[in-house]
């Protein structure tokens, strides 16, 4: 279980690793388990992809964060006054 704090970037982060990682370490497709583990990544890759674009969910450390934020800024936080 993650904690969701700065999860967006650490995904996209993790997705361009991966791409690197791919085409440095497992070049040598004429291998039979180098090519398997070649297209298994872009599978990881996509898994962090879909982090970045939903973000970690409501039980994040992020969504807390922003929550806190969206309060404080806002006056939909505070009760409406009654006019006088």
């Amino acid at each position: 279980m993650s904690l969701g704090w700065k999860t967006r970037v650490a995904a996209l982060l993790l997705a361009g690793f991966s791409v690197l990682a791919a085409l440095t370490f497992h070049n040598n497709l004429a291998d039979q388990m180098q090519m398997i583990m070649f297209f298994q990544e872009p599978l990881d890759r996509g898994g962090f992809l879909l982090l970045a674009a939903n973000g970690a969910g409501p039980l994040s450390l992020d969504d807390a964060q922003l929550s806190k934020a969206h309060a404080r800024s806002c006056i939909c936080g505070e009760r409406a006054r009654k006019p006088r």
